[in-house]
């Protein structure tokens, strides 16, 4: 895999615009804006309107902090079952391979 990472809003922007990735992800939490804000963003943008966005979060998917998200987005929750979630998401994506 690449990873690429940003340190805001605006340069994840600028980095999904340029690398075209297969997947964004983001924290629910950003310093400038929310993640939830940028997913927005992501899905109004033509470049990136269909690039598969997940959040990361502690957040139970009903929380109040998730309102708002594009129901398209994904949330992958921090904790014990992380790596498996992320695998179904990568896989379920096309990226990676079951275990």
């Amino acid at each position: 895999y690449d990873l690429s990472l940003a340190d805001d809003a605006i340069g994840a922007i600028r980095l999904a615009l340029h690398l075209k990735p297969n997947v964004i992800f983001a924290t629910v939490e950003l310093v400038d804006i929310s993640g939830i804000e940028l997913a927005k963003v992501f899905r109004t943008l033509k470049a990136t309107a269909e690039t598969p966005f997940a959040v990361i979060t502690s957040y139970e998917r009903t929380a109040p902090a998730l309102a708002g998200l594009p129901s398209e987005a994904r949330i992958l929750r921090k904790g014990d079952h992380f790596k498996a979630e992320l695998d179904a998401c990568l896989f379920d994506l096309g990226i990676s391979l079951p275990n």
